[in-house]
């Protein structure tokens, strides 16, 4: 119940700073965020944030991660041109397994906590993850010898958004 007055409370502030529709600024998008989860699910829908709302909010933040992370290397974004899958295609690939496989399911927070999601599933990508073109090895593939009838073990990873299965040895 205080949540959800909290939130009204908010909401009512962000409104009557408005002429038009509502914009929201980064901070009153935190706020919302943050006590829209304390809130009951039938009350999501008839919030003026509802988890619909969320998600876009999401995905531009880690967007904005991502440059923010290659802009402090030094390294600079391109966009390529529309319509020419050949013009990156295999930094278009990585990119879309990054985000199917790993950030399309984690919250990120900010740009440590992308660097540490990212440095796992480099980890993940590199030594476990099978591609086609390896014969469905990993690139660090290690070519040791184990037994078959060894017990497969799970190791999960980022906290299950990634399985690794491994016969123990």
């Amino acid at each position: 119940m205080t949540a959800e007055l909290l939130v009204l409370r908010h909401e009512v502030a962000v409104l009557r700073r408005q002429v038009g529709g509502p914009g929201l600024s980064w901070p009153d998008r935190a706020v919302l965020s943050a006590l829209a989860r304390l809130l009951p699910r039938w009350v999501h829908e008839h919030r003026l944030v509802t988890p619909a709302t969320l998600l876009p909010w999401h995905r531009r933040l880690v967007t904005g991660s991502f440059d923010a992370v290659f802009a402090a290397e030094g390294a600079a974004v391109v966009k390529i041109p529309s319509r020419t899958p050949r013009a990156n295609c295999y930094a278009e690939r990585f990119v879309g397994s990054v985000r199917r496989e790993c950030t399309d399911h984690v919250l990120i927070y900010n740009e440590r906590h992308t660097r540490t999601v990212l440095a796992a599933y480099e980890r993940h990508f590199n030594s476990h993850r099978p591609h086609q073109s390896l014969d469905q090895r990993p690139p660090d593939h290690d070519t040791g010898v184990v037994p078959m009838d060894a017990a497969v073990r799970r190791r999960r990873i980022l906290g299950g958004v990634l399985n690794e299965y491994h016969r123990a040895a």
